[in-house]
């Protein structure tokens, strides 16, 4: 059919194809260039063209289909432009439905006070049979209805897709309404919610909507209650893949996409661009490249909302949303709604709130406004997340959000949020997005560039990284708050979700009222704790804001108190100036010549965030040559800055440990710093004193390496100490500046000084080795000998723990030792003069008890190699029979605690592990069974533990337990050896 005229009379249906089952179905025919009008019957449901069953292959283009009258339904129908109901392959192109001739002028009315809906064109096809729609136009088209469906199609629809894979402007872009102007797709409702879609799917196949132009739609009542919805693309069904992508969906007209009347309407309109309006459990979405502009929704209503683009919310599904490169612009709304369930907030830009490993990147948003001056707080944001899992938020620009609610209530203000994370599974990461707020903005608001909101579970872990986030305006009245990021909701309610902030620039500038404005804070209004806010989770950050109120943590803060609260941001900085590029459209590119700031290189590595906003590669960018590029910068944009040192050289050393020695000693130590250490007379220097006297220095000397990163060779000599003699204890530092004169120390707790050559105060800790004791040999360990205890203060392992071990060393029990407080555990040993010793510990002289009452282990060795405690006196080998040779066992061991914690010996790993240690034909008992003299009592105090919450990999010597009691070896994770465990 070609060149056609089918405009006559007002016949049901234009032009109608019912075929056979394949293979003689009706296939390969074509309807190009025909007129076809006038389809219609006030009764029943009507098709220009309808593609019915037992079809396939059609191609239908070129044609004009229009209604020469208004019509009036007088019975609920659903009335259709095209129809395809079957088969595969077809082609519907270039098509144009509406207006009231085939010269394209006037308006396709349809009337009538009954649920009439219209489609423009219909396609619901099974087994993903593939249809392309290519350049049609929708456009010039009025519905009055009763009808208020707010769901799939709505009441009015320019393409609906209910089954079958689709290609939908892909060749040819296609216009539903226009590239310009408003009103183009009217519809006029009895009833409130009456959608207008632009483009519906809910099919379950592969579907792609690319390049359409959608502009000048419109939806609102016949009163003022009765509100309007209007949708460019609505997505209410499950598909296994989804790309949307290079649509414009309103045009540059001012709001052209609206539902309600400006002025006129009380009612909820629901205005957005893009509307997953149904939970999808699986699938691929990919949104790309989108245009959302000039959307408004008129309605003071408490559920009305404009969004740019958003999903429901739910927690579960898989769905794996792409949300890339839109732009989102010029949003507004007079709705009173103050919700953010699921992160739908009354104006939005980007809402997500369901999906799987979700990514919401390069978007730009701005000029998202909520115009309503009531009293009633509420939200305008430009990116929300809820109930996801793992959902990324990077690179994203948002800037010109407003919020015109006079609330003056702290708790439920009107708030104005760059991003807000409401909830999710796991973790949420936000990095490396520009903010810009407030600017230009006189109204009582809550600026907040971030917002840990949390008013809903489960908490995710929040990872926010390399953001810029520039706050500014002056409030002309009111005291609301405003904040760079913050932790809570605003209420009473503590929000205690895990937080790592990291590398942030935060310059917040907003003045004016009597509310305080903050770069951080925890929890405002609310009683804040550091659950969820551990040490340094907060660190490497530029927060810039009023020197009293850099911070808010139970109180408004200078940036050392928000460091002592906040038990975090040691190394972060306040008070830089910061020039950007041009923050009025949210461009907080960096533009500071090369002025010298501590934003160059003033991060860490963070793993999972190499690349900047632009995605140049952290540290950088490539090329750069004003001195940066060794570290990454702090916020989004990794720029070639001049570095400013303002941090110390860094310190290493092993601590040197006890000696025998009083020879000179040299300490090694590893000294780095960016900018260079400092030589000549302010190199690094060894400060050392005797017995906490006067002090003494020395220059350190570059043994290897480079002034960037060497080790440093430092004596402390004796001699200027009027030497050293046994228990003599010498403490010592060591300070190092770096060419800026950066002056550090180690340890550095209390440190104070001019340079290397002037300290005033040392450490309030130093480093320290004493002149240690040599054992070597036979001691013994009893009534009336030097040591009396094993275990007490004062005892051997005291002395062992502070001594120097020169050769293997027995301890003879001569008495009992019968009170025994499990004070100090033994650790290994110092040695010199070779290695490998060995400590043992036996009765002599008879029969010993060692007897002691803790609620703990009461003989405890921590880590310690080679120590034997042999249970005869004259060390014979024991046999082989269970429980040993009753005649040898002379020593015996005795918790008599009745503590939940009592333990007669216990093994402990240490941090080297515990090796080659025996426990051979002794007692063990505990208060539970006195009477038990078979070893160790498992049932409720162990007679032996075996400590295993310490890891090691170098445990190749089992320790053991020769025969005593009723024992036997078994492998304990994590330790990977044999280690002993004894029951009954």
């Amino acid at each position: 059919m070609q060149h056609c005229s089918a405009a006559g009379g007002t016949p049901t249906n234009g032009v109608v194809s019912i075929g056979s089952a394949a293979p003689a179905e009706n296939s390969g025919n074509t309807i190009t260039n025909c007129d076809i009008a006038n389809f219609f019957n006030a009764s029943t449901a009507t098709v220009g063209i309808l593609i019915g069953s037992g079809n396939t292959q059609w191609t239908i283009n070129n044609n004009r289909l229009f209604q020469s009258l208004p019509r009036t339904y007088t019975t609920a129908n659903v009335h259709r432009g095209i129809q395809i109901a079957s088969g595969a392959d077809h082609i519907i192109s270039a098509n144009r439905i509406g207006f009231s001739s085939a010269a394209g002028t006037g308006v396709y009315t349809m009337l009538g006070t009954i649920a009439t809906r219209l489609i423009a064109s219909d396609i619901n096809l099974t087994a993903a049979a593939p249809v392309s729609v290519q350049g049609n136009t929708v456009s010039a088209i009025s519905l009055a209805t009763s009808s208020g469906a707010t769901t799939t199609f709505g009441v009015l629809c320019g393409i609906n897709i209910t089954g079958g894979s689709a290609s939908v402007g892909t060749v040819t872009p296609n216009i539903i309404g226009g590239a310009s102007g408003v009103d183009l797709l009217t519809v006029t409702s009895l009833t409130s919610g009456a959608l207008l879609a632009g483009i519906h799917t809910s099919s379950p196949d592969a579907v792609t909507i690319q390049n359409n132009t959608i502009g000048g739609l419109s939806s609102s009542g016949t009163t003022a209650t009765v509100a309007g919805s209007v949708t460019g693309i609505n997505v209410s069904g499950s598909t296994v893949s989804l790309t949307i992508s290079g649509n414009t969906l309103g045009n540059p007209s001012a709001n052209n996409l609206r539902g309600g009347i400006s002025g006129f309407t009380t009612g909820s309109s629901l205005v957005s661009g893009i509307n997953f309006a149904t939970v999808l459990p699986s699938g691929t979405v990919s949104v790309a490249n989108n245009t959302v502009e000039n959307l408004a929704s008129f309605g003071t209503g408490t559920t009305g909302f404009v969004r740019g683009i958003w999903t429901v919310g739910a927690q579960g599904p898989s769905t794996v949303f792409t949300i890339s490169n839109n732009t989102i612009r010029n949003l507004v709304t007079n709705s009173t709604s103050a919700s953010i369930a699921n992160g739908g907030a009354g104006a939005a830009g980007i809402v997500l709130g369901f999906g799987m490993n979700s990514i919401i990147a390069d978007n730009v948003i701005s000029n998202i406004a909520r115009t309503n001056t009531g009293a009633t707080g509420g939200f305008a944001v430009g990116i929300a997340g809820a109930n996801a899992t793992r959902t990324t938020i990077t690179r994203n620009r948002i800037s010109g959000l407003s919020n015109s609610s006079t609330s003056t209530t702290l708790t439920a203000p009107g708030i104005v949020a760059g991003v807000v994370i409401r909830s999710g599974n796991f973790s949420v990461t936000v990095s490396n997005n520009m903010i810009a707020l407030g600017a230009g903005q006189t109204t009582n608001t809550a600026f907040i560039g971030i917002q840990a909101n949390h008013g809903s579970t489960p908490d995710p872990l929040d990872q926010i990284y390399f953001n810029t986030i520039q706050i500014s305006g002056t409030a002309g009245v009111g005291s609301i708050p405003s904040f760079g990021f913050l932790r809570g909701d605003l209420t009473a309610s503590a929000r205690n979700q895990t937080i790592d902030f990291r590398n942030n620039l935060i310059t917040n500038t907003r003045n004016g009222g009597t509310g305080a404005h903050f770069a951080i804070a925890n929890n405002f209004g609310a009683t804040a704790s550091n659950t969820g806010w551990p040490v340094n989770a907060s660190n490497f950050n530029v927060l810039n804001a009023d020197s009293a109120t850099v911070g808010h943590w139970n109180g408004n803060l200078s940036l050392a108190g928000w460091r002592t609260a906040s038990a975090g941001d040691g190394s972060s900085t306040s008070g830089i100036a910061v020039n950007f590029t041009n923050p009025a459209i949210g461009d907080l590119h960096l533009n500071m010549g090369v002025t010298p700031t501590q934003i160059e290189s003033g991060g860490t590595p963070i793993e999972s965030t190499t690349v900047d906003h632009d995605q140049q590669v952290r540290p950088g960018p490539v090329g750069s040559v004003n001195g940066g590029a060794f570290a990454p910068d702090i916020g989004a944009d990794e720029f070639d800055g001049t570095y400013l040192d303002v941090i110390a050289p860094n310190i290493v050393y092993a601590a040197l440990p006890n000696t025998t020695f009083t020879a000179d000693r040299t300490l090694s130590a590893t000294i780095s710093d960016f900018s260079g250490v400092a030589t000549g007379g302010v190199a690094p220097r060894i400060y050392y004193r005797k017995n906490a006297g006067a002090l003494f220095s020395r220059a350190c000397t570059l043994a290897s390496g480079t002034v960037f990163s060497g080790t440093w060779s430092c004596t402390i000599n004796h001699a200027d100490l009027a030497g050293v003699v046994t228990n003599d204890v010498v403490q010592y530092f060591v300070v190092a500046q770096d060419v800026p004169g950066n002056l550090g120390a180690n340890p550095g707790d209390g440190f104070v000084g001019t340079n290397v050559n002037v300290v005033t105060t040392p450490p309030s800790t130093p480093s320290q080795y004493t002149i240690a004791t040599a054992f070597s040999g036979v001691y013994s360990v009893g009534a009336g000998e030097v040591f009396t205890s094993l275990t007490n203060a004062g005892g051997v392992f005291e002395a062992i723990n502070n001594g120097v071990l020169t050769g293997n060393t027995t301890f003879n029990i001569t008495s009992d030792l019968s009170a025994e407080t499990g004070a100090v555990a033994l650790n290994q040993w110092i040695e010199e003069a070779g290695g490998g010793y060995t400590l043992k510990i036996k009765p002599s002289g008879g029969p010993r008890s060692v007897v002691g009452s803790f609620n703990g282990a009461l003989f405890r060795l921590n880590g310690a190699d080679r120590v034997t405690i042999d249970g005869s006196t004259i060390e014979s080998t024991a046999n082989g029979q269970i429980g040993g040779d009753a005649a040898l066992r002379e020593l015996s061991f005795q918790n008599t605690s009745v503590g939940t914690s009592a333990v007669v010996i216990h093994l402990g790993t240490g941090i080297n592990g515990a090796q080659n240690n025996r426990l051979r034909i002794s007692t063990c008992r505990d208060r539970t069974r006195p009477q038990f003299d078979r070893g160790f009592d498992r049932r409720q105090h162990p007679g032996l533990q075996a400590l295993t919450t310490t890891t090691t990999s170098s445990r190749t010597a089992p320790s053991s337990v020769r025969p005593s009691a009723w024992c036997r070896l078994v492998k304990m994770p994590p330790i990977r050896t044999r280690v002993p465990f004894c029951d009954e």
